[in-house]
Formats: structure tokens, C-alpha cells, sequence
């Protein structure tokens, strides 16, 4: 379908992209799970207006995670919000 592995992945890029800024146009008050992983920060900076966006961090135990977490939201300009989940989350 794809002459080459580049043109495919050049293809997935525009249609998560495309994807993603669709649904965050329309919401009110659009929220991300966020980490410090590479879907994270796809979410975040694909996204035309960045500050209607809550990025929102789920821990057990505050670690790196929570932290690159919220840096990430601070550099795309979204609000942050870090959770501790209950004891008896399980």
C-alpha cells in the first residue's frame, strides 16, 4: 500500500495527528492520562489549543513518572493535575 516504510509511518503521523486535534477541538475541557511516555507527549503537542487541556497523573507512590508528567504539561502549557490512587485501589 505504502511505497516505503517512511511513506507509512509519515501516513500514521498525519492521522494521529489529524485524530487527536479533531477531538480536542471540539471538547470543552479535554483530559489526558499523562506519563512521561512517548504517548504522552503525542497527545499533548498535537493539540491546537494546549491550554483547555488537563493532563492528569494516576500514582500509587509519587516517582519519576509524575514528574516528567507535569514538566511535559508545564512545556505544553496544560494544567496538571497529579492523583494518588486510594490504598484499596485494587
Amino acid at each position: 500500500f505504502y511505497p516505503s516504510i517512511d511513506a507509512a509511518a509519515d501516513a500514521l503521523a498525519a492521522a494521529v495527528d489529524t485524530s487527536i486535534k479533531e477531538r480536542t477541538d471540539i471538547a470543552d475541557r479535554p483530559v489526558f492520562m499523562v506519563s512521561g511516555g512517548a504517548d504522552s507527549r503525542v497527545l499533548l503537542f498535537s493539540t491546537n489549543n494546549r491550554s483547555k487541556i488537563t493532563g492528569i497523573n494516576l500514582y500509587e507512590r509519587l516517582a519519576d513518572e509524575t514528574s516528567v508528567a507535569e514538566k511535559l504539561c508545564h512545556l505544553a502549557g496544560a494544567s496538571f493535575l497529579a492523583l494518588q490512587r486510594d490504598q484499596d485501589f485494587y
